[in-house]
């Protein structure tokens, strides 16, 4: 599979997913639709993050299909999946704990703050075989170099 991370908040992410998906289809559900599960469902053994696609199966309608970590794919009626949401791209945060044969990794053209080489250095451990990196060389060069800034107010309140 291949995923293009977008660094950019959840609301312009879904905005994104969201134009994709008027684009392609008007039902919600339609073959080849890549899914991720957002709230943790333990009788179906899916989880926050696991990632799926719709594909029809024969003459039984749309299914989707999600490959488990000891590699046996599991089939399941897109009315018995748990919360979820259309996953054409997702933020690098929401990334954590998923790998990928092929990611993407797509930054804005201007720095930001929140570009830091610990971002940098999560979307490069996504994916397994080969990243392809869509940034301005000079934005990218000053992430590499920039720390996370924590900013939580924790230490003004403890003082």
């Amino acid at each position: 599979m291949f995923f293009y991370f977008l660094l950019n908040s959840n609301k312009k992410t879904v905005h994104s997913n969201s134009e994709l998906f008027t684009t392609i289809s008007w039902n919600k559900n339609y073959e080849g639709r890549p899914i991720m599960i957002t709230k943790n469902d333990r009788p179906l053994g899916l989880f926050n993050g696991d990632i799926g696609i719709m594909l029809r199966d024969g003459q039984q309608g749309l299914k989707a299909y999600f490959q488990l970590p000891n590699g046996v794919v599991k089939r399941i009626q897109p009315s018995r999946l748990p919360q979820h949401e259309t996953a054409f791209v997702m933020t690098v945060h929401k990334s954590q704990g998923s790998e990928f044969e092929h990611a993407a990794l797509v930054l804005p053209p201007i720095f930001t703050p929140i570009i830091s080489k610990e971002l940098i250095y999560t979307a490069i451990t996504r994916a397994k075989n080969q990243l392809t990196i869509y940034a301005d060389p000079h934005v990218f060069a000053k992430a590499l170099v920039t720390p996370t800034e924590r900013r939580s107010g924790l230490t003004e309140r403890l003082v």
